[in-house]
């Protein structure tokens, strides 16, 4: 039974459990990168996915993304992901629209509203951490494949409503939030998209993509052992 009850000062859940965890063994803990499995079958399975290792090979980057959520409130709408697919595409990116489970229809409306641009997948647990320990860059809204992004140190894109992204946003790598200021905390399952959430246009998440893999670009060695 537990029966102390642990008071936390950070804003973060990480760092609450972190502040939670070190009250039980009596010493100052700090987040560390977590270890998650590899799996021989999923990384086959990654491997076979030719246009992913052609796009590795010739350095294309790989975007991965993730329309669903818990509820809809924290669901940004799937036109717009659509749009953000199509133009990733056009700019030669390999995109790729994952289906959780349910989600199948979602995904497909995503492919469908970027004119058929976009491969949608279905994966298991181990082929999604696989995968996105290989993609450039990953967009979704506060779900788990965007946190499991975080833990693999990808950089990501949060596109943020209802949920509080000091609370429960990226945490440990490059990232970007999007979220209205004006967008009303709730954790309610509501259907319809936050209010706040909808006023985030493709242009912005694009701006705060690319952003991103300028930023990872321009930190790669270069051929010269510099930087570029």
């Amino acid at each position: 039974m537990f029966t102390e009850l642990v008071e936390t000062r950070a804003e973060h859940v990480i760092e609450q459990d972190m502040e939670l965890a070190s009250a039980v063994v009596g010493d100052l803990l700090a987040p560390a990168a977590p270890w998650l499995p590899v799996d021989a079958d999923a990384d086959d399975w990654c491997d076979n996915l030719f246009e992913l290792r052609s796009a590795i090979w010739t350095r294309r980057p790989v975007v991965l993304v993730h329309p669903g959520g818990g509820w809809g409130a924290k669901r940004w709408p799937a036109e717009r992901y659509g749009a953000v697919v199509e133009e990733f595409s056009e700019r030669g990116a390999l995109v790729y629209v994952n289906a959780g489970p349910g989600e199948e229809a979602l995904a497909a409306s995503v492919v469908a509203a970027a004119n058929g641009m976009g491969t949608i997948l279905s994966t298991s647990m181990a082929e999604l951490i696989a995968l996105t320990r290989r993609v450039s860059l990953v967009i979704g809204g506060d779900t788990g494949p965007l946190h499991l992004a975080c833990a693999v140190g990808v950089p990501v894109v949060g596109i943020y409503g209802p949920t509080d992204p000091r609370r429960n946003g990226p945490f440990g790598n490059r990232f970007q939030v999007l979220r209205n200021p004006d967008s009303r905390q709730d954790h309610s399952r509501r259907e319809q998209p936050e209010a706040g959430l909808l006023t985030i246009g493709p242009e912005a998440v694009m701006a705060a993509a690319m952003e991103l893999l300028l930023a990872v670009r321009q930190d790669e060695p270069a051929p010269d052992g510099g930087r570029r």
